[in-house]
């Protein structure tokens, strides 16, 4: 199975193996076209990708099946990846969305345990005067 990795994908667009097919839309600069084979494909994602990388802009990934049929979407940079990893199967082929350790860091579990006391939890009972 071919899995496609994503990390710091806002600012390392190198680490992104063009392998599967797939469409990258960077603002409105690329338009979505058929897909006629995964070389044709992967010239048109790097360039996109060096676009990218000069221009600091977030990436939108939207996968298509070879029928046309849109598949989930995973938006990078309008919304907030809620899981760790995100999967998506595509004709087959499984594509794994993993989050930077950024973006992971700023989850909202991850952030309450960081808040956390370490003494644990505090009785915020109001306490009875002694007589």
């Amino acid at each position: 199975m071919n899995k496609l990795y994503i990390e710091s994908i806002k600012t390392s667009a190198e680490l992104i193996p063009i392998d599967i097919y797939f469409l990258l839309k960077i603002g409105e600069h690329c338009q979505f076209s058929n897909i006629l084979s995964l070389q044709q494909q992967s010239q048109t994602c790097n360039m996109c990708i060096q676009y990218q990388a000069r221009e600091k802009q977030p990436i939108s990934i939207e996968c298509w099946a070879y029928d046309q049929h849109l598949v989930p979407k995973a938006f990078f940079g309008k919304e907030k990846l809620t899981n760790t990893t995100r999967k998506i199967t595509l004709d087959g082929m499984e594509i794994q969305i993993r989050q930077s350790q950024q973006e992971r860091s700023r989850t909202p579990e991850i952030a309450m345990k960081r808040d956390a006391s370490p003494f644990g939890k505090r009785d915020l009972t109001p306490k009875r005067e002694k007589k």
